[in-house]
């Protein structure tokens, strides 16, 4: 018969640790006791404090410094706490798992397209596993002064969190790396989101652990404010992660011990309703809306966008289509290899970050290790849970095997091994579980301890050397930063190219996602400025790092070109085609190698490539009947556009301007670009309309969607004489207007450079007050219009009106970027040729801080544009905060140029 348990520690006198046993186990003793205070606060404080590292400017500011500062601690620590109290190796079920788990990885890298990638994401399971001895070796968690030390840090953190969320504008939130908010010190809002539901778990043990009523308060504080924060970060992944955790509370055994303190239960129970309460009624400030997702404004938007299932459907999709990638699912790719591997198969035709991965841990290691290290890992997640089950009387039981649910919870939606600040908790939950009352162990034996102090002090030597190659790829990565702002900067010099190709890269050894993105970058920017032999240097590393870089690969054929290497560059351009197929929807490469082909008088050849690309590729729809920004369209029109021999279907999206686009088309399954009659569409509206190309590339399927095009049907009146007055013209006009003629009207200066030459007339805003906005990019600012013509050959002048509903108090400049189709993009300046964007971004006259609220602003900008198809994306950048609000898109224009492959332009 089941003995009655006790209350959530309630009946341990403070200062003492209810661990299962017989005999309670003391908390702070003296240096040969049980629990060594000097080794937590000289080790494991630290180690806490992981998440408040950053550095700003870096493009790695946060990963960087954060595996840098963990190591350097991991490894001091292995000093000061060289060998277990037991003196004793023991192999425990769990230790024996993991071991095999990080073994298969490693042996894994012997079939990757890339070992020294997958072996730097390697050494992070390597890491992560040193502080899991750490913890075993500290044994903070007996220390009641480090749990309340915590609680501290804990509030600090979400402090900063809600400060973000209502005054972003403070200098030091200012200073946080990343491009979301909140994202606190960890840069993400999914980041900050799975790190709170690891650690709110502790901090509800200490709600009912505390005896005194002031700890007691500030671990109710700190419960409170987890979270708010964590619904402040409007990651429904943490969310479902911390309602699972509700379950388990309700089991017999730690019923019992939670309704022994119903009061502090109640506590809980009031936190969780005022953090609901606040969070459905608390908005984001102005500034802080700016950094948001309009779906997650607020959480209703959260909500409405879950029961709509976008995101949902997005990561069903991607789910789907890297299973289907040819991997064998005995080996996998190799560990830390799939971006590699995936890069031919993706039908953007980007090249994909190292980093790249499907928000799925349990995916991501069958793709990476196949189903032996799928098995191993689901072994080592069983482990845990067993673990976890047979200690949950322990309230620091409870508290770590709910961590651990929360783990593996998020990892269902996200990929976190990079997340290095809440792996630290991971290891420690883990530390916990497996410490005592825990699985008897397999085998173990006496060990001398001068044996594991050398084992320590040379794991402590290779950690340190871990810090410093990370050390040195976050000085390469600052050299880099500042090199791009120097180049933004029309006044400074150019960088040195050589020095940063010979002295900064080679330097770099850790990261190699980071060394991949700037030997990428800096070729592009290397061969514009002439610098032909840097160009070279960079892309020879970024092949070495991604051997699918097919962008590095045809920067290394161009050079070979140039240089009068026809037949290096043949083997550059015959290797992208080995690896992305006569299936890709750029057909640069295989007519450039066609053409080689027949300088070297191979006809055959010749041919054959381009018979085989043309019967292949699947190409982006072209050609739109009606044309592409047509007007006086009938309401009862058809839409078509040419067809593509390797397209098996067609979808067709159709929407008006100012919604988003559907999640389901309008027609799915065509067969061909025939003209389909559309539903009843509105007089007088501007729709957009998009076509997605169906079809296979080397058996998985694969889709290529289309340019946006728009239309605008018939008014239901006649349209105004030309000698109507503009007043009338207004009433009659979309959203998007002819601003050169408002502003010929209203009297602006449209080449003015003073301030005070704008004239911000009454009539003016009497006409434009008629106008309803047509995007909002800030909540500050609104787009009420955009036009373009064309003022001399590749030059356009375009107008740019805007509306301030309230003052900015910062200069932003107006982020313009012109996206063009890969086909297109060696058109455009080396700069830009690999991202495929023209940047067209300028600083307003007068600056955004001098904008009135209740004004129109009319600004205009010249720019150098080929007569190809641009998609227009505005927004606000800041200097010191990046991004404000999101960036619109705000369709195509120009001539969609000429018919390929001989077809009917329509």
């Amino acid at each position: 018969m089941r003995k009655p348990v006790k209350a959530l520690d309630s009946r341990t006198p403070p200062g003492v640790l209810h661990t299962g046993s017989s005999s309670p186990m003391t908390i702070e003793s003296e240096p040969g006791g049980p629990a060594r205070s000097w080794a937590v606060w000289t080790v494991w404080i630290p180690i806490t404090l992981t998440v408040f590292v950053f550095v700003p400017n870096l493009m790695a500011g946060n990963f960087l410094p954060k595996t840098g500062w963990l190591a350097l601690w991991t490894g001091v620590a292995l000093l000061v706490c060289p060998y277990d109290r037991s003196g004793r190796l023991a192999l425990t079920p769990l230790s024996v798992i993991w071991v095999a788990y990080v073994g298969w990885a490693l042996v894994s890298l012997s079939w990757a397209e890339q070992a020294w990638v997958g072996f730097d994401r390697w050494l992070l399971l390597a890491l992560f596993a040193a502080v899991y001895l750490v913890a075993r070796r500290s044994r903070f968690w007996e220390s009641e002064t480090y749990w309340r030390f915590f609680v501290g840090v804990f509030i600090a953190f979400c402090i900063i969190g809600v400060v973000e969320f209502r005054a972003p504008d403070w200098p030091l939130i200012r200073w946080l790396p990343g491009d979301k908010r909140p994202r606190l010190t960890l840069g993400n809002p999914n980041y900050v989101g799975f790190y709170l539901s690891l650690t709110l778990p502790f901090v509800a043990w200490r709600l009912f652990r505390e005896a005194r009523r002031t700890h007691m308060i500030t671990a109710l504080i700190a419960v409170l404010l987890g979270l708010l924060v964590l619904l402040f970060s409007r990651t429904r992944g943490s969310w479902l992660a911390v309602a699972c955790l509700i379950p388990l509370a309700t089991t017999a055994p730690v019923r019992a011990r939670l309704w022994a303190r119903r009061v502090r239960l109640l506590m809980l129970a009031g936190a969780v309703a005022v953090s609901l309460c606040v969070g459905l009624l608390l908005r984001p400030s102005v500034s802080a809306a700016a950094g948001i997702s309009h779906r997650r404004v607020s959480l209703w938007s959260v909500v409405e966008s879950s029961l709509e299932g976008e995101r949902d459907s997005n990561r069903l999709t991607l789910w789907r289509s890297a299973l289907r990638i040819p991997i064998s699912r005995l080996t996998g790719c190799g560990f830390g290899n799939f971006a590699i591997v995936a890069t031919p198969y993706d039908e953007t035709g980007r090249v994909l970050d190292l980093t790249w991965e499907i928000h799925n841990d349990y995916l991501q290691n069958l793709v990476d290790l196949g189903i032996p290290g799928l098995a191993l890992y689901l072994a080592l997640c069983a482990v845990l849970l067993r673990l976890f089950w047979r200690r949950r009387n322990e309230g620091i039981a409870l508290a770590a095997g709910m961590a651990i649910v929360a783990w593996m919870v998020n990892q269902s939606f996200n990929w976190t091994i990079q997340k290095v600040s809440s792996h630290v908790w991971i290891a420690a939950s883990a530390a916990i579980l497996n410490s005592a009352s825990g699985l008897a162990p397999i085998w173990q034996r006496p060990v001398p301890r001068a044996w594991t102090r050398a084992v320590s002090v040379a794991m402590a030597g290779a950690l340190f050397a871990l810090t410093v190659a990370i050390s040195m790829s976050a000085w390469g990565d600052w050299r880099f930063r500042r090199a791009i702002l120097s180049l933004r900067d029309e006044a400074a010099p150019l960088p040195d190219m050589k020095v940063l190709s010979t002295r900064v890269l080679p330097r770099m050894p850790f990261c190699a996602e980071v060394i991949h993105i700037n030997a990428y970058q800096w070729a592009r920017l290397a061969m514009e400025a002439g610098d032909f032999d840097s160009a070279e240097r960079f892309a020879r590393r970024a092949i070495r790092l991604h051997p699918s870089d097919r962008t590095a690969l045809s920067i290394l054929a161009q050079l070979a070109l140039q240089q009068g290497r026809t037949q290096e560059a043949i083997g550059h351009l015959e290797r992208i085609i080995t690896a992305f197929g006569y299936e890709s929807s750029d057909l640069s490469y295989y007519e450039t190698l066609a053409s080689l082909y027949e300088k070297e008088g191979r006809e055959t050849q010749a041919r054959q490539v381009v018979e085989r690309a043309r019967n292949h590729a699947l190409l982006r729809p072209s050609h739109p009947r009606p044309c592409h920004n047509a007007s006086g369209v009938s309401v009862e029109t058809t839409l078509g556009w040419a067809s593509c021999k390797a397209a098996e279907g067609y979808q067709l999206y159709l929407w008006k301007v100012g919604e988003d686009r559907p999640l389901k088309p309008v027609f799915g399954d065509l067969e061909s670009g025939e003209d389909r009659t559309m539903p009843a569409l509105s007089p007088g509206t501007t729709y957009i309309w998009q076509v997605k190309a169906l079809g296979h590339f080397r058996g998985v399927p694969r889709t290529v969607t289309g340019d946006q095009w728009v239309f605008k049907t018939q008014p239901e009146t006649p349209p105004p004489a030309e000698d109507a007055n503009l007043e009338d013209r207004l009433r009659q006009a979309d959203n998007i207007v002819d601003l050169s003629e408002i502003a010929l009207a209203a009297g602006i200066h449209m080449t003015g450079r003073r301030p005070e030459e704008r004239v911000y007339t009454e009539q003016f805003e009497r006409l434009t007050a008629q106008l309803k906005p047509w995007r909002s990019i800030h909540p500050a600012v609104s787009l009420y219009g955009f036009g373009y013509r064309r003022v001399a050959d590749r030059r356009y002048r375009c107008y740019y009106l805007f509306r301030v509903n309230e003052a900015l108090r910062e200069d932003c400049r107006i982020h313009v970027e012109a996206r063009v189709d890969s086909c297109y993009e060696h058109l455009l300046a080396p700069v830009g040729q690999q991202t495929g964007v023209a940047a067209w971004h300028f600083d307003p006259e007068p600056p955004t801080s001098q904008w009135k609220p209740g004004t129109f602003v009319l600004l205009d900008r010249t720019v150098r544009a080929e007569d190809v198809p641009y998609q227009i994306s505005i927004g606000l950048y800041s200097r010191d905060r990046g991004f404000l609000g999101e960036k619109v898109d705000l369709g195509w224009w120009a001539d969609p140029g000429p018919p390929v492959d001989g077809e009917p332009t329509g």
